[in-house]
């Protein structure tokens, strides 16, 4: 696992190049969200705290979405799915 730091500072410079580049708040955000699957909790509940209230109420709408089906899967634009029901129960239980 890295330091919290890493992980803050991580999502900071992301949110920063999304903005620059366009990208959407919402995608920014899952990014976000799936980049904690390599932190420790108390990294993961440190930066979440620091997210500015935009991105965090995207985080809560995401994971309500989750909380009703208690599954998660994602498709990339390749047509690659990926099961991300454990993650999200840990996020949910952290944020």
């Amino acid at each position: 696992m890295m330091s919290a730091g890493s992980y803050l500072g991580l999502v900071e410079k992301h949110l920063s190049d999304c903005k620059k580049y366009g990208i959407s708040l919402e995608d920014a955000t899952f990014e976000i969200m799936h980049m904690a699957e390599d932190y420790a909790d108390e990294e993961v509940k440190l930066t979440f705290s620091s997210l500015p209230s935009d991105v965090l109420d995207l985080a809560h709408h995401k994971l309500d979405v989750f909380k009703q089906t208690g599954e998660y899967h994602v498709i990339s634009s390749i047509g690659v799915s990926k099961d991300m029901t454990d993650l999200m129960a840990r996020l949910s239980k952290l944020i």
